[in-house]
């Protein structure tokens, strides 16, 4: 019903209203995969593009970029195959997602990544996961925890900010995690 799936949706988010959050749940999990399938279909030719591949190529970076990347030092690593809340998979999806992540980095490094690291998809995982990723010779989990990494105990259960939550400009403020990093670590700069 409607209003059950408002309820269980519809929360305040960090950036977003519950409206806002709303939609976005109910497309990435809340309704069965062929409407969300076919909503976001609808909604990308209606207000985005007819012509969903021309966008692609427009917004995102393709393999010849993210070799030359790669050559010049950055670190690419994987944010699962097809975007899913891991958690929700079985175990072998979960082990299929991952596989396919990996295929997907091994194209652009020319061979499988070891000590890759991978940003959960919405924040989305549990220890079947981990445990999958540690595996698939995985060094880094990055979760949706809002904070900075103090110890590395836990690898697969890293904390991270968001690029809304630093500066956009070399004369801005000193930000609130320069600030606490510095308190955590006196001698940097």
């Amino acid at each position: 019903e409607d209003e059950e799936l408002y309820r269980a949706y519809a929360t305040q988010g960090r950036f977003d209203p519950p409206e806002i959050v709303f939609i976005k749940r109910i497309l990435q999990r809340g309704l069965p995969e062929e409407v969300r399938s076919d909503a976001v279909d609808a909604l990308f030719a209606r207000c985005v593009s007819e012509d969903e591949e021309a966008f692609a190529r427009k917004l995102y970076m393709d393999l010849s970029q993210l070799r030359c990347m790669a050559r010049h030092g950055m670190e690419i690593g994987g944010h699962g195959y097809n975007h899913v809340w891991l958690e929700t998979l079985s175990a072998d999806k979960q082990e299929e997602e991952i596989r396919r992540t990996i295929g997907f980095l091994s194209r652009i490094y020319d061979s499988e990544p070891e000590d890759w690291a991978m940003s959960y998809p919405s924040g989305s995982h549990n220890e079947t996961t981990k445990e999958l990723l540690r595996q698939a010779r995985c060094a880094l989990g990055i979760t949706i925890r809002v904070d900075l990494v103090y110890d590395l105990s836990s690898p697969l259960e890293l904390n991270r900010l968001d690029t809304n939550d630093l500066p956009c400009s070399g004369d801005a403020e000193i930000s609130e995690w320069t600030l606490k990093a510095k308190r955590y670590n006196p001698t940097s700069r």
